[in-house]
């Protein structure tokens, strides 16, 4: 088996931390090929002294991290990713939410799906919601053309398909976790899964926008090829911006729909949070794409931000929007380095990258008429456009 770092990135999180030791307790991958990395973001809830209490229950090696302040997703993943880095002890490193739980071949699975594949750079579980675990938090998460990123499938319904040994028709449909995949079936018959309408089978090369950091395996090799997480963004879309660097690089983001986890998921509406993903956004946007290609997008760009201007009003948090603008204008150096160092990574252009891309919104959260009827066929127009248009 592969060597793997397990990442646990902790702030305040003491409520969630018994159920999250006692799903890692259960995973069937090799104890002695799994290490976990515990970091703390300066919690104050006492969350850092009961993991320390409690880590004999792992059954692992486990490897505490105590930041002095709070470094953010980012900035507290990175903590553990360097120390992983510089071992030269494992190929894979995961990142797991501690606001989740895990199935027994959580990690198993994982680490069979990027072994199938020397060109898939990063795995991510199928996450299903622990509230609900019939429908999915996401199966991958969408990346739009104008650098928005939303969870894929949200709140759509799951179901495992038991194949009839007879006739290899599906049996019976089963809410998933009321029955194990791939347990007690015939000598060559696959299991497959039905996500949102669609048959996902194990041998399926399950490709999306970019993997979700909530439950995701990276190849170290490629990290050490286009870098960490990006410090700068804090909170949000750092593994969006990740994931594109890794397309970039030439390389996967794909679905492994046997890697089961449950996430306690709130989808959050506090108004701050439209400054880090609008501010995150616009960073993403300008630093990843060509010129030419930002030139040929500013139309549908400037009509969409108009969009959203229009939106933080209605929605009470203008400034906050206004905000993300100041802070990109006062960002014109990180964008310009950024720029350079990914001209030298680039091994695909932006028509490979529009391929992995949605040209419309989709996500429940914010579904409205005026998306729907307006806003949507527009972009998908100008969209197919760019795909025309942009042959670099």
């Amino acid at each position: 088996m592969f060597r793997v770092a397990l990442i646990l990135v902790n702030y305040n999180g003491l409520k969630y931390l018994p159920d999250l030791f006692a799903s890692i307790a259960q995973l069937d991958y090799p104890r002695d090929q799994a290490d976990i990395f515990f970091v703390d973001n300066s919690s104050s809830d006492g969350s850092l002294a009961w993991a320390r209490d409690n880590a004999d229950q792992l059954n692992r090696r486990v490897n505490f991290i105590a930041s002095e302040k709070n470094l953010g997703f980012a900035g507290g993943n990175n903590l553990a990713l360097r120390q992983i880095l510089e071992s030269n002890n494992y190929e894979y490193a995961v990142m797991l939410n501690i606001d989740t739980v895990t199935d027994a071949k959580f990690l198993s699975e994982l680490v069979k799906k990027v072994e199938a594949d020397l060109k898939i750079g990063a795995v991510q579980s199928l996450i299903l919601l622990h509230d609900d675990p019939k429908l999915i938090n996401t199966s991958g998460n969408a990346l739009h053309y104008l650098g928005f990123g939303w969870a894929g499938n949200y709140q759509k319904e799951i179901k495992a398909v038991i194949p009839s040994e007879s006739r290899g028709q599906p049996e019976a449909d089963h809410p998933l976790g009321e029955i194990s995949l791939g347990l007690g079936l015939p000598a060559g018959r696959d299991p497959s899964i039905t996500l949102a309408g669609a048959r996902f089978s194990r041998d399926d090369s399950h490709e999306v926008g970019y993997c979700s950091g909530a439950a995701v395996l990276y190849r170290i090799d490629i990290l050490r090829q286009i870098g960490l997480l990006d410090e700068k963004f804090f909170m949000y879309h750092e593994d969006l911006e990740l994931g594109w660097r890794i397309r970039l690089a030439g390389c996967k983001n794909v679905l492994a729909p046997e890697s089961i986890v449950y996430h306690k998921y709130q989808f959050s509406r506090h108004k701050k949070k439209w400054f880090w993903t609008e501010r995150n956004r616009l960073l993403v946007y300008f630093s990843l794409y060509r010129w030419q290609t930002l030139l040929i997008l500013a139309p549908v760009f400037l009509f969409v931000e108009l969009g959203m201007l229009a939106y933080s009003l209605i929605g009470g948090w203008f400034w906050y929007k206004l905000r993300s603008y100041i802070e990109v204008l006062l960002s014109i150096n990180y964008i310009i380095d950024k720029r350079r160092r990914i001209r030298r990574l680039r091994q695909v252009g932006d028509q490979m990258i529009f391929r992995q891309m949605t040209g419309k919104f989709d996500f429940a959260e914010i579904k409205n008429p005026v998306i729907t009827y307006i806003v949507n066929p527009i972009l998908l127009i100008y969209f197919w456009l760019a795909r025309v248009l942009v042959r670099w």
